[in-house]
């Protein structure tokens, strides 16, 4: 039987940010929240078939979802094993909430406002996330929980200069930092956008198209991906499937599943033969202070957060 360990919720579509190295603006599911029924349907079916980790975010700030916290006490009252990871700029935290996670991840992109506001865009400003991360902080043990709180820096061309500075400063601060370069974001970014990207091969599977771990988009369609940006590699609806028919019944399905298996990514017309995570990308990590491994873009360490793909 296919398990399922790690699902990624797309809980909230609406995003105040207008990160230039992101196809948000392109996504034809924009601006609405998950309904709880279709949540709670994932994992109901998912928790008996390995469920271990959730994960908010994809292409959109789940904080933005108002039914945010009932989803997450419907897990941790009826599936306490599961661990919750959420990713965020932080400009919007709900620190009632804090303590429902097993993992707070903080995309934080520059140490000044002009290279903190450059990087992210939109409304995302820098005075709101450095207040909101730092009352995170400093939140008391009874409202923060056992939350492990984890810091990343996406390292381009814009923010490089700051990179010294902001791993000074936040290290000290954090339960994990990592610093990495970008990534082509399943092929969504032209390659010559990006900042001196290495593409090692032979290609082979990215692991994504065999796991199960698939992306739930806010309206209940599954994608195979949480790079899949524009619904390509869609399996299926749970408003009107199980994850057991997707798997018994999906061409789709089978059809990633054969791919990713044979490691034949030409012309497969996927868009996985466009996406930089099917190569040793040994450039990604630059630094880490959490067992890591530096040169591998899919290393896994002792944290919850190491589940979670950068």
């Amino acid at each position: 039987m296919q398990s399922i360990e790690y699902l990624s919720f797309e809980a909230s579509s609406y995003c105040g940010g207008n990160c230039f190295f992101c196809p948000q603006d392109r996504y034809q599911l924009r601006n609405q929240t998950m309904p709880f029924e279709i949540f709670k349907k994932a994992v109901d079916e998912a928790a008996p078939m390995g469920l271990k980790l959730i994960s908010f975010g994809v292409m959109g700030d789940s904080w933005l979802d108002k039914g945010l916290g009932e989803k997450l006490k419907y897990v941790k009252h009826n599936y306490p094993n599961v661990q919750t990871y959420i990713a965020t700029t932080g400009h919007v935290i709900d620190f009632d909430l804090v303590k429902y996670f097993d993992v707070i991840k903080l995309s934080n992109y520059g140490f000044t406002k002009g290279t903190f506001e450059s990087m992210h865009g939109g409304s995302v400003k820098f005075e709101d996330a450095q207040l909101n991360i730092k009352t995170l902080l400093s939140l008391p043990n009874e409202r923060r929980g056992g939350v492990h709180i984890y810091m990343s820096y996406l390292l381009t061309q814009r923010n490089a200069h700051e990179k010294d500075a902001w791993l000074e400063y936040w290290e000290p601060k954090v339960d994990e930092i990592s610093i990495w370069k970008l990534c082509n974001v399943g092929g969504a970014i032209e390659v010559d956008a990006l900042d001196d990207i290495e593409y090692n091969g032979p290609a082979k599977s990215c692991g994504r198209g065999l796991s199960g771990n698939m992306a739930i988009r806010v309206n209940g369609l599954v994608s195979m991906c949480c790079f899949d940006n524009f619904l390509d590699l869609v399996i299926g609806d749970l408003r009107e499937e199980s994850f057991a028919d997707m798997f018994a019944n999906s061409e789709m399905f089978r059809r990633i599943v054969k791919v990713h298996k044979s490691n034949n990514f030409v012309a497969c017309g996927l868009i996985c033969e466009k996406c930089d995570q099917i190569y040793d990308r040994t450039d990604a990590l630059i630094y880490t202070n959490a067992g890591r491994k530096i040169g591998s873009i899919a290393a896994k360490g002792t944290s919850i957060s190491h589940y979670v793909q950068e």
